[in-house]
């Protein structure tokens, strides 16, 4: 029998993990999101939104199980950015999910006007479809969900100005939040949200890259998140500061990280970017292969 129900926290964050490596496993594809992207959304993402005084994203997530096993998950990643992940046996609860969805996470604007935003892999024939005739169209713009196999991964030679290391190493995380903030032009990212990130289940301090320049500054950084029961791997956060781009050190940061997940095991790493420069850079590091997740939007009457 299925049942829907609210998120429950820190169980649930487990046990959709859970689910996210089963589906992975079954079909081989990103049509849902990865367990890595799942776990930075609920250690990283949602504590952000909390220290901004939002508290809509645990709200916005619902729960379908057959027997006490997670079948489908609806959640917000931002609010009004709809992702719905599904068991490939069944099907049926996409649309239920869809209508959920409307009718609890759409946004109304100043106007009255109600929207909502549903975010659909291109290759996901069956929610495209659902979509489609339930009055969604597919915007132009879109998040590249890119892919390398790992088979090989290129050396790189590093300037002699710049040391590369890693956060089991490395004890800075001030300096490493400070370079985050900087490169994404935010007012700082405080240490206990870093910390919080650093809580999630696949986390692993090996392969949270930094490379620090002669003054002990942290110049370019990013996260790797292996998943040991899936053989995948997902590339969140990526960094560099303005006054250090310009001499490969995000190519850097990101080859060192391939390599050490190569080394654990792993078969393929993906990365989620958006915009065509962003695109080419990682296509240069061997990121050749690529789908699209398309937002796709409703107006209500």
């Amino acid at each position: 029998m299925i049942i829907s129900r609210a998120y429950k926290g820190t169980e649930d964050l487990h046990s959709i993990s859970d689910f996210l490596n089963e589906t992975y496993l079954l079909s081989k594809d990103q049509i849902n999101w990865s367990t890595a992207r799942w776990q930075y959304a609920a250690c990283f993402i949602h504590p952000l939104h909390l220290m901004n005084g939002n508290d809509y994203w645990t709200k916005s997530i619902q729960i379908r199980e057959d027997n006490d096993k997670i079948v489908g998950v609806v959640s917000y990643e931002d609010k009004g950015s709809v992702f719905i992940q599904r068991h490939p046996n069944y099907p049926e609860l996409i649309e239920t999910m869809i209508l959920w969805s409307e009718e609890n996470l759409s946004l109304v604007d100043e106007e009255g006007v109600r929207t909502i935003e549903l975010w659909i892999n291109e290759n996901d024939e069956i929610k495209r479809k659902l979509a489609s005739r339930r009055g969604y169209k597919q915007n132009d713009y879109f998040e590249y969900l890119r892919w390398h196999d790992l088979d090989e991964v290129e050396n790189f030679v590093l300037p002699t100005e710049y040391s590369i290391s890693s956060l089991d190493i490395f004890e800075d995380v001030e300096s490493k939040c400070n370079t985050i903030a900087k490169a994404f032009n935010s007012s700082g990212l405080p240490l206990e949200l870093y910390r919080s990130m650093q809580s999630a289940p696949l986390y692993n301090p090996k392969l949270d890259i930094v490379v620090v320049y002669k003054n002990g500054d942290v110049a370019a950084c990013g996260t790797m998140w292996f998943n040991p029961n899936t053989k995948a791997s997902y590339v969140e956060p990526m960094a560099t500061l303005s006054e250090h781009q310009g001499k490969g050190l995000g190519r850097i940061v990101l080859l060192e990280g391939l390599k050490r997940l190569k080394i654990l095991g792993a078969k393929k790493a993906y990365v989620g970017s958006y915009g065509d420069r962003t695109g080419a850079f990682y296509a240069s590091c061997g990121f050749n292969e690529f789908e699209r997740n398309y937002p796709w939007t409703k107006t209500f009457k």
